[in-house]
């Protein structure tokens, strides 16, 4: 099927945008189980897309009694996570335990496990997700493992985060899970710039990549956090002709989504960095042309 195809290549808006268009138009008289399939691709791209609203409309929309164990338990997930998303804690929490209750020894219960903790949020979540952790990887679950490890890197002492995230990124790597591995690269390189240090060559790398991946296609979030730590990598090289390129690919993704706000955030930010550019003698770029046309 194209939109299962789309959604293992993580074309996300683009798995979103398909089935969106394409569901409506299929006949009632279509097998049921067809359009739940589809369903439960568009819920999931939705909620990766971080639409969550759209994701938990759909999965509201669906008859979960008539749907396989294992069709009930990704369409829950992706209904706990997009309510958490939206800060509905209590029904994301309620949503979870389903999944524990009914499938307690699946990965998608240790995920669900796992976000319970997050909802939780008590003195010894750490040592809760770290017992998630090596379990999963014990039952080989290892995207949930490297879920979880992402996660528990935000209470870690520095040290201990920037090895959990770089081990993080080269599993995810060997095993194509682009999406953590560009999670763990915007998480470790946040780290290293908070302590005044500068990204290794191998985050930087990653982020490169990971930001053409996300500007074709995923996650909107996403794309916002690692175009964010792109800037900042920037700022700290005093490589301003690179953020003035940052502006104008992502300032496009920005319009096509018609999302005003998370370019205005970087268009305050342009009258600075232009005046450095001219100090730099490197005003008539045409990169720079480009931003003062359209903001003059």
């Amino acid at each position: 099927m194209y939109a299962k195809a789309l959604e293992m290549g993580d074309h996300h808006r683009s798995c979103a945008d398909f089935i969106g268009d394409v569901l409506p138009l299929i006949s009632r008289d279509c097998e049921q189980k067809k359009r739940d399939d589809m369903s439960l691709i568009l819920c999931k791209s939705l909620r990766m897309a971080g639409r969550y609203r759209e994701s938990v409309e759909i999965v509201e929309s669906v008859d979960l009694d008539r749907v396989s164990n294992v069709d009930r338990m990704s369409f829950l997930y992706s209904y706990a996570e997009a309510l958490f998303n939206l800060d509905r804690k209590a029904e994301a929490s309620i949503a979870a335990k389903k999944i524990i209750e009914s499938s307690p020894k699946a990965g998608v219960a240790l995920q669900a496990r796992a976000l319970l903790v997050t909802i939780d949020d008590e003195d010894d979540s750490d040592d809760r997700l770290e017992a998630i952790e090596k379990r999963a990887r014990r039952n080989k679950h290892t995207m949930v493992a490297r879920n979880v490890a992402i996660s528990r890197s935000g209470s870690m002492r520095f040290e201990d985060a920037v090895k959990a995230l770089r081990a993080v990124q080269i599993e995810a790597q060997s095993e194509r899970d682009a999406h953590n591995c560009v999670r763990a690269s915007i998480r470790l390189a946040k780290l290293l710039l908070k302590q005044d240090r500068d990204v290794d060559i191998l985050t930087y790398r990653l982020l490169l990549d990971g930001y053409h991946m996300l500007h074709a296609d995923g996650s909107n979030t996403l794309f916002d956090s690692i175009t964010s730590v792109l800037w900042d990598i920037f700022e700290r090289r005093s490589d301003f002709l690179n953020q003035v390129s940052l502006f104008r690919h992502s300032s496009l993704r920005w319009r096509l989504r018609s999302d005003a706000k998370a370019e205005e955030v970087y268009v305050k930010r342009l009258p600075a960095l232009v005046d450095r550019l001219r100090i730099q003698g490197a005003h008539e770029h045409f990169e720079v042309v480009y931003v003062l046309s359209r903001f003059n």
